[in-house]
């Protein structure tokens, strides 16, 4: 869509499935939307993909409102215009933040596929304070399967162990891993884990693999600390100075 003629012809083609009558056509929407972040200019990004995103976000079908989660969020690694984030940010959080919304299985699905298709290209902020936190309440509160029948938990489960899976290449802080990570494997291994052997093979895998780097890191905390004091000559090293704590 490097062409502008061509981008306002597309923009206005899609913008009549916005409105369309079906629910699924309005879902099909928002994933197109989504497939256009990277090709429109930033102009265009905030006058007339956002809105039209904002717009499936407020549908009230599940189903559309679920289906924009992942090309919001994909918005924020396309620009850094801060009218542009803000929005953005508002309706991530609004949409999240709805009881309505959150329990459902179509907005959990979408949640932990938001997460594995952008845990190499998102910003920190997006996963730490975002994707995790709520993947964790769906895995530690209400837990996959308390918004549907006998497949929901397993369908859900896998969901979120494919996206924990996806972090394992992500630089992760160790509370990060610690509080949002751990806790929901563990408990995702109780209701999954006798499922099937693969479930309990990839959560076991996981949950190693996690366990070890926060281990690894507080076994290094010691020795920088002793380098640092060989080094100053058995003092602590001073802080630096014309600077309180951030």
């Amino acid at each position: 869509m490097a062409v502008p003629r061509h981008t306002e012809a597309v923009l206005g083609a899609l913008w009549g499935a916005v409105v369309h009558r079906a629910p699924a056509v309005r879902a099909a929407a928002a994933t197109l939307w989504g497939a256009a972040v990277g090709g429109v200019p930033d102009a265009a990004l905030g006058a007339r993909l956002v809105p039209a995103l904002v717009t499936l976000a407020s549908d009230q079908d599940v189903r559309v409102k679920a289906a924009t989660l992942t090309p919001l969020a994909t918005t924020l690694t396309a620009t850094t215009a801060p009218e542009v984030v803000d929005k953005v940010w508002l309706q991530l959080e609004t949409l999240a933040d709805d009881s309505s919304v959150c329990d459902q299985k179509e907005f959990q699905l979408a949640l932990a596929h938001t997460c594995t298709h952008l845990a190499h290209t998102a910003h920190p902020r997006l996963i730490h304070q975002f994707l995790l936190p709520r993947m964790c309440h769906i895995a530690t509160g209400g837990g996959p399967g308390s918004s549907g029948g006998p497949g929901v938990g397993e369908e859900v489960g896998a969901a979120l162990l494919e996206a924990y899976s996806a972090l394992t290449c992500c630089l992760l802080p160790d509370h990060v891993i610690a509080h949002l990570v751990l806790p929901p494997l563990m408990q995702l291994q109780k209701w999954l884990g006798g499922s099937s052997f693969n479930h309990m093979e990839t959560i076991t895998d996981l949950i190693r693999e996690y366990s070890l780097r926060t281990e690894s890191a507080a076994a290094a905390v010691p020795e920088r600390r002793k380098t640092s004091l060989s080094l100053s000559g058995g003092l602590p090293t001073p802080p630096e100075c014309g600077g309180g704590e951030d």
